[in-house]
């Protein structure tokens, strides 16, 4: 299983915004749960994967890699992703581990086959979702038009469940355009001394909030 191959600093991610992000002060993934968004088939992925080889008249893709910069690179979950894609699919992809200005480059240049990207924000579902349709930061360039339409009047949003309807049709269209596979969700730690308590960190923006912190000798 995928979730095996992931140490404790990750767990399996179907949708593109995180466990802990919130929309009007509600986690967003108890409102609208990832694992509805799920596209994993692997005989219908078998199907299609045949139907545009041949389509066209391709028996298969060779040298193609996925970059990933040094930073990230994790050989369990990366083997796993590849091996699936060489048992279900035929497909041999490898993997190109490259310098943080290397992979910059490549990215800016557009000069990679397919691309493993940290996607970061402040904490808000709606500059997760600016990254995808204003084409920002690793997603440089990159608008998804369909999706973008689809948040249109989420600002006008007359209720939680309005928003959270429009965030997930959203996040629905950008996930079954294929060109983002989301992988997996990352863990931040604060950690500090037992007999300090009530810090408040927020792992987005990295502010730590001493207001309330209390100590006991």
């Amino acid at each position: 299983m995928y979730a095996n191959a992931l140490d404790a600093n990750f767990s399996p991610a179907y949708g593109i915004i995180p466990e802990s992000v919130t929309v009007l002060g509600k986690n967003y993934r108890s409102l609208s749960a990832d694992t509805g968004l799920s596209l994993y088939d692997k005989y219908k992925g078998a199907r299609m994967w045949n139907s545009e080889l041949a389509s066209l008249n391709l028996v298969s893709l060779d040298n193609v890699k996925i970059t990933v910069p040094e930073r990230l690179e994790n050989a369990d979950y990366l083997n796993y992703v590849t091996e699936q894609w060489q048992q279900n699919l035929g497909f041999y992809c490898g993997i190109e581990v490259v310098s943080q200005n290397e992979y910059d480059l490549k990215l800016s240049e557009n000069s990679f086959d397919i691309a493993l990207v940290e996607l970061t924000a402040d904490g808000s579902a709606e500059e997760y979702f600016d990254l995808f349709v204003n084409g920002k930061d690793e997603l440089e360039g990159y608008v998804d038009y369909a999706a973008k339409g689809s948040l249109y009047g989420i600002q006008r949003a007359e209720s939680l469940s309005k928003a959270v309807e429009l965030y997930t049709s959203a996040e629905t269209i950008i996930i079954n355009s294929a060109v983002y596979v989301p992988l997996f969700y990352g863990r931040e730690y604060f950690v500090y001394a037992p007999e300090i308590q009530d810090i408040n960190y927020q792992p987005f923006t990295k502010e730590i909030d001493f207001r309330y912190a209390k100590y006991f000798d």
